[in-house]
């Protein structure tokens, strides 16, 4: 048997210094969809702000002819001066593609687009229990159902469960059960 040879004595205290800075730079780059969307989210606020944001591998059928795939599709979703969603306006893009160029890796490429606001409707029909006020309880469905599906509270292509909704309306203070709930689509389809 014989001992190694060969190789170095270690890293001196200089080495680990420069090494630890050439590491910290590579600390702030963005490699998995989800490394993206917190940088986008992180938009300093003299650039624009960002209500919404959604990453995703960009799907074939998405690529038109000629065109180079890209490997990020990027959604985003701005308010407007009433606090209602509304598509960011293109200042605001080419300083969120700026400011992600930075931190991206070489080959990376993002495609940032507009998404889609929907409007929705819930229609539901609830039983109440005897010796409540119907208006009342009428009421308090509304209030859960408005504070449920507050803008703040959802994301960009989260699913709506039917059945999260059906043990919110049953909770309230005097159903006694929910028959029917139905999501409809008030946004008009204009192509």
């Amino acid at each position: 048997e014989r001992a190694a040879f060969g190789g170095g004595s270690g890293d001196s205290t200089q080495d680990i210094r420069n090494n630890a800075l050439g590491a910290y730079s590579s600390q702030l780059r963005t490699i998995t969809n989800d490394d993206y969307l917190v940088r986008a989210l992180s938009l300093p606020p003299e650039f624009g702000t960002l209500a919404k944001v959604c990453t995703e591998s960009q799907k074939l059928e998405n690529i038109l002819p000629g065109e180079i795939p890209s490997v990020l599709d990027m959604y985003v979703l701005s308010f407007n001066n009433s606090g209602q969603l509304t598509s960011t306006n293109l200042a605001t893009k080419r300083n969120l593609s700026t400011y992600l160029s930075q931190y991206r890796s070489i080959n990376d490429s993002i495609r940032i687009l507009d998404a889609y606001v929907i409007n929705i409707g819930v229609d539901f029909d609830i039983v109440t229990l005897p010796n409540f006020n119907s208006n009342q309880v009428l009421n308090g469905c509304i209030l859960a159902l408005q504070n449920y599906f507050n803008v703040n509270n959802w994301q960009l292509k989260q699913p709506i469960y039917l059945k999260d909704i059906n043990i919110l309306l049953d909770r309230i203070e005097g159903v006694q059960t929910v028959n029917q709930v139905t999501i409809t689509n008030k946004t008009i389809n204009d192509g």
